[in-house]
C-alpha cells in the first residue's frame, strides 16, 4: 500500500516507528502538523485515522488501525522490520557460524532502500531510521566476520571493498576487508585498505584507528600465523565491538548547557582518560542525559560502548560488589564467564590489559562509591569514562564533576508538553502550570505526571492539578507504573545514620522553603558543628542543599520528610520545632535591631542573643532580605496553635517588616499578630502589634486609620503602665495629629513624650520627639522653631549613637534651609545625610533626601542633574509604596519635566 498523501504517510510511519505500541493523539498532532496546530488537534489526529483506517480496509492490509486508551495502534503488525530484528535476534543466540549467517543473509534480504523513504522531516521517523540502519550496518559486520570463520575469504575480499568504501568510518567491515584480502594472499592490499582507512580517519575526524585495527595492521606486517584462518576465537576476539547503549530517551528535554558542557569535556581533554560525573538528586534525570551523552560521542569511540547499571540507589537491591562490575565489564567484552577471575583486583587488571589501545565509552550508572568502578577504570589513552551517581563521587582523579538541578520553568513546560501534547497543555495553561509548579521541576515527577495524562487523553489536566494541590497525597499521586517518586527517595533515608535520619524528619518540619544552618543547631538542639555534620550527611545523601552555610530541599522532599515525622516523630514534635524556630529567629531579630538601630534603656537590660551576630548594617539588612520568606512563613505556621514565645517573635518581625517597608507583608502579619496576641492575653503583644501597623499606614496615606490604632495602642500602655511605650507612642501620633491638621493636640502629645522621656533619660527617644516636634513646626510653617527642634534631634540622637535618627533630622533640616533660601546649606544637609539613610537601608529617607536634593540641584540650575535625582527618588517611593513621598517627588517632576520642555521649546 502506498498512500497518496503526505499526511497518511507521516502517520503510517509514525506508527509503524513506534512497533505496534499505542501512540499518543499529541504526539500525532505533533508530528502532523509541527509548530502550527490545527484548533482542535484530537478532532484532526482522529479524522486522520479514520482515513488511514479506510485506506488499510480498502486494500486488504492485514493490519488494522485501532483506538486504544493512551492513543492509537496498529494491530497484528507483520512489518519487514519486525522480522529484520527478529532474525537478528535468532542470529545472535546461534551457537553454529553457519546458522548465524543464514539468518543474517535472511535479514539483509528484507531490506529494500531508506526506510520511511519519502516521509520528511519528521523526528521520530528520523531516530527510528538512524536505529534501523545502524542495525543493518551491525547485521552486515557480524555476516562479515561469520562468513571469514566459514573461510569465505576469497568472496568476501571481492565483495567487501564496495561496502567499506560505502561506509568510510566502520571500522568492524575494514578489519573484515584486511583480513579476508590478507587469507586471500593479497597482504599489499591489505595493507593498502589500513592506510586508506587510516587516511579518512584522520582526515574526516582527526583521529587514529581503533585498537583493533591497528592491531590487525601489524599482525598482518608480521605475518603472524594465527590470521590464515582456524582462529576463530582470535578473530572473534580482534573484531568484538560491544554496543549495549540504551535507547536514546525520545522525551528527553532541556539540559542544553550541560550536554555541551560534557561533549566539549571529551572532545577538548588532553589528558589520559577523559571521565565525567554526574550526580544529583533522585528523579533529576542524571541516567538519561548520561545516555543522550553517550550516544552523541559513539562516533568517537568505534571500539564500542559498555553501559553497567550498579544499582547504587535503587530500590530492594544492594548495591554490585567491585569483583561483580569487573566481571560483568569483562563479559561485555566477550569473555566467557568462567573465564573471568574471582579476585576483583586480577579482574580488572584483566579488563585494563583488554580495553588497552582500544577507544572505548563506559557508562557506569547509578554508582554507590568510587570503590565500586576504580578496578575497571582504563589506564591509557583512548577510552571515555561517563559516571552517574546521586551521591558525590569527589575522589576520582581528575574527572569533570557536573550536578544536575530540576529543570527551570520553560524546560519543565517542554517536558510535560512532549508526554501530555502540546496542545493539551495550551488549552489549559492554568492547570498545566499548577501541575509543573507541584512537580517542582524534577523530572521524574513530569514525567510521571505526563504519562498519567497520555494514558487518560480525555481527563483535564485540571483534574490531575487538584490531585496534587493536596500536600498530604501528594506523592501518592506521582506514581505510574513503576515510576514512583516516594520510592526514589527512600534508597537515600536509608543510608542515612540514625542521627541524620532524626535531622531529616525534624528540619522537614520547618516551615520556610530554607533554614540558615545556625538555626539547624538550635533546631536539633546540638551545637552549629555537629549540626552542619549532618546537614552534610545530608547533602552527601542528595536529601538536601547545604549553600553557603544554608539548609534546603526539595519541596517534594520536604513532603516526605514530613511524611516520615508523622509516622517516627513523638506527638507534639511539630510544635516543639516552631517554638524552637521562634526563639531563635527572636533573638536573631533582636541582634538584627540592636545593629540598625541603638537600644533604648528598656533594651539594655534584655538579655543579648546568642549565637547570632551582625558585622554591621549591610549584613543585618542582607538577612532581614533573605530571611522574609522563612519569618512569614514561621508566623502563620505558628498562629494555628500559638504558644507563649509568639508575641515576642511577632514584635520583633513587625518591626523588622516596618524598617525594611514590606508594607502588605506587615499589614497581613499585623492581622495575624493581633488575633494570636488576644488569644494568648497578651496585651503589650497587642499594643505592639497596633503601634507597627499604624506605620504601615501612615506609609499608605491612611492617616485615619493609624490614628485609631495609635490611640488603641496608647490606652493599652497606659493600661500595664509602660510609660516609656507610651511616650513612644505619643509622639508618633503627634505626626499623624499634624496630618490631619490637629496641630494643637499633636504639640501637646509630643511635649508629654519628651518629658517622659527626659524624666528616663532615654535621649533617643527624645531625639526622636524632638524630630517630631520639628516636623510638626514645619507643617504649620514655623520654620526657625521647626530648625530648633532638629538642633536638639540631633544633639540627642548623637548622645544615643543613634546616627540614623541624627540623619533624619538633618535631612528635615535641609528642608527647612530651603523654605529660607539657603539652597547651599540645603545641599551640604542632605549630603551628609544621605549616605546614612544608605548605609542603613532607610529607603524612606533615602528618597526624602534625594527629593529635596532635587529641588536644591533645581534652584541651583543643574536642571539635567536635578532631573534625575528626582525620578531615582520616585523610583524609590514606587518600590516601597512610601505615597507621601510618591505624591511630592512627582509634583516636583512634573514641574521639572516641564521646564526642561519649556527651556527646549
Amino acid at each position: 500500500m502506498e498512500p497518496s498523501s503526505d499526511k497518511d504517510r507521516v502517520l503510517l510511519a509514525e506508527l509503524f516507528a513506534h512497533s505496534g505500541r499505542p501512540v499518543p493523539a499529541s504526539h500525532l498532532a505533533e508530528a502532523l502538523w509541527p509548530g502550527r496546530q490545527p484548533a482542535q488537534p484530537a478532532n484532526a489526529v482522529q479524522v486522520r485515522a479514520s482515513r488511514l483506517r479506510g485506506l488499510l480496509r480498502k486494500v486488504g492490509a492485514d493490519h488494522t488501525l485501532v483506538t486504544r486508551p493512551a492513543g492509537y495502534e496498529l494491530s497484528g503488525l507483520d512489518s519487514d522490520a519486525a522480522a529484520f530484528e527478529l532474525l537478528l535476534q535468532r542470529a545472535k543466540h546461534a551457537e553454529d557460524a553457519g546458522v548465524a549467517a543464514g539468518h543474517l543473509r535472511e535479514a539483509l534480504a528484507l531490506w529494500r532502500g531508506t526506510p520511511f523513504a519519502g516521509i520528511g522531516d519528521v523526528p521520530c521517523v528520523e531516530h527510528e531510521t538512524r536505529r534501523l540502519e545502524e542495525l543493518r550496518l551491525g547485521a552486515m559486520e557480524d555476516l562479515a566476520e561469520a562468513e571469514l570463520e566459514l573461510g569465505e575469504h576469497r568472496r568476501l575480499s571481492a565483495e567487501l571493498g564496495a561496502v567499506a568504501e560505502a561506509h568510510p568510518l566502520r571500522e568492524r567491515l575494514w578489519s573484515a576487508l584486511m583480513l579476508a584480502l590478507h587469507r586471500s594472499g593479497r597482504r599489499a592490499e591489505a595493507l593498502a585498505a589500513y592506510r586508506k582507512i587510516r587516511d579518512l580517519l584522520v582526515t574526516e575526524l582527526g583521529i587514529e584507528p581503533g585498537a583493533s585495527l591497528t592491531d590487525l595492521h601489524q599482525r598482518i606486517l608480521a605475518g603472524a600465523p594465527e590470521l590464515d584462518g582456524g582462529a576463530a576465537a582470535e578473530a572473534g576476539r580482534l573484531v568484538h565491538v560491544p554496543r549495549q547503549l540504551p535507547l536514546d530517551p525520545a522525551t528527553f528535554t532541556g539540559r542544553d548547557v550541560e550536554l555541551a558542557e560534557l561533549l566539549t569535556h571529551f572532545a577538548e581533554y588532553r589528558g589520559a582518560v577523559p571521565i565525567a560525573v554526574l550526580d544529583g538528586p533522585a528523579g533529576v534525570g542524571k541516567s538519561a542525559l548520561a545516555v543522550r551523552a553517550a550516544h552523541r560521542l559513539a562516533g568517537r569511540y568505534p571500539d564500542g560502548q559498555i553501559f553497567l547499571r550498579l544499582r547504587g540507589a535503587m530500590p530492594g537491591l544492594t548495591p554490585m560488589a567491585s569483583g561483580e562490575v569487573a566481571g560483568q565489564a569483562l563479559r561485555a567484552l566477550g569473555v566467557h564467564p568462567s573465564e573471568v577471575p574471582g579476585d576483583p583486583e586480577e579482574a580488572g587488571a584483566q579488563f585494563r590489559s583488554r580495553v588497552a589501545g582500544r577507544r572505548l565509552l563506559m557508562v557506569l550508572d547509578d554508582v554507590a562509591s568510587p570503590a565500586q568502578i576504580r578496578h575497571i577504570l582504563p589506564a591509557e589513552p583512548g577510552c571515555g569514562v561517563l559516571v552517574t551517581s546521586r551521591g558525590r563521587v569527589s575522589t576520582l582523579d581528575d574527572a569533570r564533576h557536573l550536578r544536575l538541578g530540576v529543570l527551570d520553568s520553560r524546560q519543565a513546560w517542554k517536558l510535560l508538553a512532549r508526554l501530555a501534547g502540546e496542545a493539551r497543555l495550551a488549552a489549559e495553561q492554568v492547570p498545566a502550570a499548577e501541575v509543573i509548579e507541584a512537580c517542582g521541576g524534577l523530572p521524574l515527577a513530569l514525567r510521571i505526571a505526563g504519562a498519567r495524562l497520555a494514558a487518560r487523553p480525555y481527563w483535564p489536566v485540571a483534574g490531575l492539578a487538584g490531585l496534587l494541590a493536596d500536600e498530604r497525597h501528594r506523592l501518592d499521586e506521582l506514581r505510574a507504573g513503576d515510576l514512583e517518586v516516594r520510592c526514589s527517595f527512600e534508597v537515600g533515608y536509608a543510608q542515612l545514620s540514625g542521627r541524620a535520619a532524626e535531622a531529616f524528619r525534624v528540619l522537614g518540619l520547618v516551615p520556610g522553603p530554607d533554614l540558615p544552618a545556625g538555626a539547624a543547631g538550635a533546631l536539633l538542639g546540638t551545637d552549629d558543628v555537629t549540626a552542619t555534620g549532618l546537614l552534610s550527611e545530608l547533602a552527601d545523601a542528595q536529601l538536601a542543599d547545604c549553600p553557603r552555610g544554608r539548609y534546603r530541599a526539595h519541596d517534594l522532599l520536604r513532603l516526605y520528610a514530613r511524611e516520615l515525622a508523622g509516622l517516627h516523630e513523638p506527638p507534639g514534635r511539630p510544635e516543639q520545632v516552631r517554638a524552637r524556630l521562634l526563639g531563635w529567629y527572636t533573638s536573631a531579630l533582636s541582634a538584627a535591631r540592636l545593629v540598625l538601630s541603638p537600644p533604648r534603656p528598656r533594651d539594655a537590660q534584655r538579655e543579648l542573643p546568642s549565637g547570632v551576630a551582625f558585622a554591621g548594617p549591610p549584613a543585618a539588612l542582607a538577612w532581614l532580605d533573605q530571611e522574609r520568606t522563612n519569618l512569614l512563613a514561621l508566623l502563620h505556621a505558628s498562629a494555628v496553635s500559638p504558644g507563649p514565645e509568639l508575641p515576642m517573635f511577632v514584635e520583633e518581625l513587625m518591626w523588622a517588616l516596618h524598617y525594611r517597608r514590606y508594607l502588605n507583608d506587615l499589614l497581613a502579619a499585623g492581622d495575624v499578630g493581633l488575633v494570636t496576641a488576644r488569644q494568648l492575653g497578651s496585651r503589650r503583644g497587642e499594643a505592639a502589634v497596633l503601634g507597627s501597623l499604624a506605620g504601615g499606614y501612615w506609609s499608605l496615606s491612611r492617616n485615619a486609620e493609624a490614628a485609631r490604632y495609635l490611640e488603641r495602642a496608647a490606652a493599652i500602655w497606659r493600661e500595664v503602665g509602660d510609660r516609656a511605650q507610651l511616650a513612644r507612642t505619643c509622639a508618633n501620633l503627634a505626626l499623624i495629629h499634624d496630618l490631619l491638621g490637629r496641630h494643637e493636640e499633636a504639640e501637646a502629645g509630643v511635649r508629654e513624650a519628651i518629658a517622659v522621656y527626659a524624666a528616663l533619660g532615654d535621649h533617643r527617644g527624645q531625639g526622636i520627639a524632638w524630630c517630631n516636634l520639628g516636623e510638626s513646626y514645619r507643617k504649620q510653617g514655623r520654620v526657625r522653631e521647626a530648625f530648633g527642634c532638629y538642633l536638639r534631634s540631633i544633639e540627642h540622637n548623637d548622645l544615643a549613637g543613634h546616627r540614623l535618627g541624627s540623619a533624619v533630622s538633618l535631612s528635615n533640616s535641609a528642608i527647612v534651609h530651603l523654605a529660607d533660601g539657603d539652597v547651599t546649606a540645603a545641599l551640604s544637609a542632605v549630603e551628609r545625610s544621605l549616605p546614612v539613610h544608605r548605609e542603613f537601608g532607610d529607603r524612606e529617607g533615602e528618597a526624602e533626601c534625594l527629593i529635596t536634593m532635587s529641588e536644591a540641584l533645581s534652584r541651583r540650575g543643574r536642571h539635567r542633574q536635578a532631573l534625575a535625582t528626582a525620578r531615582e527618588g520616585l523610583a524609590i517611593c514606587d518600590a516601597i509604596g512610601w505615597l507621601p513621598g510618591r505624591g511630592r517627588a512627582r509634583t516636583l517632576l512634573s514641574t521639572l519635566e516641564s521646564q526642561a520642555r519649556s527651556v527646549a521649546a
